[in-house]
């Protein structure tokens, strides 16, 4: 399976990173806003585009997994409207690229904000909770959400 990763230096994509290179049938595409080093590894290869731009790589893939966002200890000194724009900015590219490239599935990692700041400990939330977004970070999220659930996109 050929599988894009955005937000290449967090966390998250370096965990999936690593799972996704054991099977070697997989080659994996890395996308990261900060110059990486090619490791020449047969399945896997990195690139560096800043996603709020217009995407300029042609890769062709059966799945993209999104993780890459801004948040608020990304940046602290920036202007927390610009971040939620710049998150924003990337789902409208990101979506763009996966229709005119054909890739059928999109995985987004969205944000448990989006359903509030739990006010008990037993709070439990699912896809069918009350959405609440309380900050921009959790409203950059929801409506990520609704870019990638555009009718007029060509991926699940």
């Amino acid at each position: 399976m050929k599988i894009i990763i955005t937000g290449g230096h967090g966390a998250i994509a370096g965990e999936l990173l690593h799972h996704f290179k054991k099977e070697k049938k997989n080659k994996i595409f890395l996308i990261s806003n900060k110059k990486q080093k090619n490791k020449n590894q047969k399945n896997f290869k990195a690139f560096y585009q800043d996603l709020s731009k217009p995407i300029k790589i042609n890769l062709k893939a059966d799945l993209v997994i999104h993780c890459a966002s801004k948040h608020y200890f990304s940046d602290r000194k920036v202007d927390k409207k610009y971040l939620k724009k710049i998150n924003l900015e990337m789902c409208k590219n990101l979506a763009k690229f996966c229709n005119k490239n054909k890739i059928k599935k999109l995985i987004f990692l969205s944000s448990i904000d989006v359903y509030g700041s739990p006010k008990r400990k037993k709070n439990i939330f699912s896809e069918n909770s009350k959405l609440k977004p309380e900050n921009w970070y959790a409203m950059s999220k929801l409506k990520s959400e609704r870019i990638f659930l555009n009718k007029k996109n060509k991926f699940n």
